[in-house]
This record gives C-alpha cells, structure tokens and sequence, in this order.
C-alpha cells in the first residue's frame, strides 16, 4: 500500500503538471500595443493580479502584472480589463455586516472579468470572501453595481439593492419589465441572464458575447468490479486464508464542481461486495488436526471521496480519487474449527471503515476503468482477543448512464 500511494502520488504530480496549458491569447500593455501570444489558462476562481504568458510554444514563461497589463484574452475562454473602480470593501459575511447602509468604496486598481459585451457590458471582481459586479454603457466609466447586506434594527438583516435601479436606467428596453429586473438576483447567473435577455430585446441580430458559464454537472455511472481479497485472522494463532476472486457491483453518484475547468468532483459509490473463502491450516501451533477455516463476509460499502481529472485530450483523460469508505456488514461470519468440531470459534464480522485510493481513465466521458486499492479493514474490533485484517484490490468497469 505504501508503494501504490507512492507511485500514486508521483502520477499526480507528473500529470498534474501536465495539465500547465497555455492557449492561444493576446494581451495590450500600457503603451496600448498589442502582443498575441500564449496565455497560462488558470481558470481563475479569483480575480487575478498577474498572468504567465508565452509569445511561441517553445519561448520562454514571462510574467505579466496588473501594472504592467491594460487588457488580456484568452480566445474563446476568458477576457479581463484593468480598471481603477470603486470597491465596496463591506463585508457580506453575518457576523461582520456593517450597520452602514451605503457601500464603503475605496479606490482601487484590478482586473475586472467581462461577463457580457454589448453596448452595455457586466463585469466581474471575486475574491475569496467578496463578489462585486460592474457596468460600463459603451465606452464610458465602469461603474459598480451596488448591494450590500447590513445590520438593521433590532440586529435584524436588510439589503441595500440599488443595482436594481441602476439596471432599471441602464437596460433600457420595451419587452424588459420592470418586474423582471427586480427579480434578477445580485449572481453571476441571475445578471448574466438579465443582460442575455437585454442583448436579444435592443439587438435580436447582434452579435453580444455572453461569456459561457460552467455548470456543475451530475453523472451516474454503473461500475460492475472484479475483487482480489484474503482475510487474516489472528489470536494466539495466525489463520490466513487464501487469496480469492470475487465480484461486486455499485452506483456512483459523480457531482462535478464548476470551477477550476471542471477537474474536481465529490463522489459517492454505494457498492455491494462479498468474500467467501475455506481454508485448511495445518502447523506444529494448530495441533494434530488441520484447522478450518470459513469465511462468509457480506457487505454494502458506501465510499464518499473527491475525484481529481487530467485531461489527456478532448477524448481522453485520467483521474485519481481518495475516498473515506464506510462499510455495512450483512450476516457475516468466520468459523475456525476441526472436521469433528467445525465452530470451535465462531466471529460475527462486524463493519469497520477505512480509506481507499484509485487511479483511473475514462474515454469520451462513457467508458471508464479504475484500480483501486483499500487500506486493511479489521472487521473484527468486537473481540479484544482476535485481530483482523481484510485486504482487497478492486478492478473497476464503469459505464455512465446519464
């Protein structure tokens, strides 16, 4: 085990640095020149202050800052403008709102992610704990789009909402109703789909760009597994019992996370499992007569974990998964015993959890195989006298219904 989560490791990060891309891109510096060239796609979830770019596949990595970059693109992916704007530095979490209603705006420099472009374009600032939105009708001032929670009387939780107003002035349209604006939400998904609607009432032939939003996506896949297992069973003896080839079956359940261009995923596999294994022992320790041993080991498993993808191509890609597995004994039980006394002792084997470790590919989000190893289980706890160890190694099939 110690040298699979090596080697484990070691493809993580070999892959993981693989997965450095730069994609085709341009940038305009303060002298208002423009460079095309390649650009490191972090998939920032966080408004960056810097950018690695490249000006050919094989030249050199520079980097890029805010002071230095006016505006950069990576085509089809994402565009960013440097701006000096008004940032509301008030806090949206509950126990540090303000009792202020107006928004606390310094002044500062940042690149702003554009959202939608059009005569009228939104944009967006993220840091980890602040989300603000801003406006910019054709070439004038980026102007913040203003909410704020705050703490009203009696500590109760109040909403300055102005950007619906603000957006009332600047989305100026016939079939835009006032009561659609109000119910716009201050989220990047709720605004997007006001300005998309804006785009298609003041402009049905333009060419507006909405920048594409990522989505978590749920997949479901079937995932039938071939088992390598063996038991060990110890008291004042060891009883090892033969290595066998079982079968199992489970459901995963895949939630991929939207960001960091989709390579994380929490997962969860309820999976049925089962060993069966008759062993006979024969040593100076177990006297004159062989022992037997039987094993009929029964078991829903429930692995949760987080699944992470490197992408090989469009097609292709693999992926290392960690998962803290909880198990669920059905009527099982070990019996240690002669021929003429068969249940000298008899152990009910017991649930007992423990962590499992896989690396896998997939093709074509549809096909999947995983190998997938298990820390030893003790099943066995109940019984201060007897130590177990339940070892298994599983060879995944995966189909994705949906």
């Amino acid at each position: 085990m110690k040298k699979f989560i090596f080697i484990l490791l070691c493809s993580t990060s070999i892959f993981s640095f693989a997965q450095i891309r730069f994609e085709k891109a341009y940038f305009i510096n303060n002298a208002g020149e423009r460079t095309e060239g390649l650009i490191k796609n972090a998939d920032w979830r966080n408004s960056p202050t810097t950018i690695e770019y490249k000006l050919a596949d094989n030249d050199k990595i520079y980097v890029g800052s805010l002071k230095d970059i006016q505006l950069f693109e990576i085509y089809g992916q994402a565009k960013y403008v440097r701006s000096n704007v008004k940032m509301d530095q008030s806090s949206s979490l509950t126990k540090n709102l303000s009792t202020q209603r107006a928004p606390e705006f310094v002044d500062k420099d940042v690149f702003l992610k554009e959202i939608a472009g059009g005569d009228v374009r939104l944009y967006k600032y993220a840091e980890p704990t602040i989300i603000r939105f801003y406006y910019q009708v054709n070439d004038g001032p980026i102007e913040p789009l203003i909410y704020k929670p705050y703490i009203f009387e009696f500590n109760s939780i109040a909403h300055n909402n102005e950007y619906k107003t603000q957006l009332e002035k600047i989305l100026v349209c016939p079939s835009l109703s006032s009561q659609r604006i109000h119910k716009t939400e201050y989220k990047e998904n709720s605004l997007t789909e006001l300005f998309a609607a804006y785009y298609e009432c003041a402009n049905p032939d333009g060419g507006e760009k909405i920048s594409a939003q990522r989505k978590s996506k749920f997949n479901l896949h079937i995932r039938p597994r071939v088992n390598s297992a063996s038991l060990n069973l110890e008291n004042t003896i060891a009883y090892e019992t033969e290595n066998q080839i079982g079968f199992g079956f489970g459901i995963e359940a895949e939630f991929v996370l939207p960001f960091k261009k989709n390579k994380w995923a929490i997962i969860i596999e309820p999976t049925y499992q089962y060993y069966k294994s008759e062993t006979t022992i024969t040593s100076i320790l177990t006297g004159v007569q062989p022992q037997i041993v039987s094993v009929d080991y029964k078991s829903v498993e429930l692995p949760l974990g987080i699944r992470h993808y490197m992408f090989l191509n469009s097609r292709s890609k693999v992926f290392v998964n960690v998962q803290a597995v909880l198990d669920f004994s059905l009527d099982s039980s070990a019996k240690i015993g002669t021929e003429s006394y068969p249940t000298r002792y008899v152990l009910e084997l017991k649930s007992s959890p423990n962590v499992a470790l896989g690396i896998g590919y997939r093709y074509d989000d549809k096909y999947g195989i995983e190998a997938r190893f298990f820390t030893n289980r003790d099943i066995t706890k109940q019984y201060p006298d007897w130590m177990s160890q339940y070892k298994n190694v599983s060879l995944i099939f995966s189909y994705n219904i949906f």
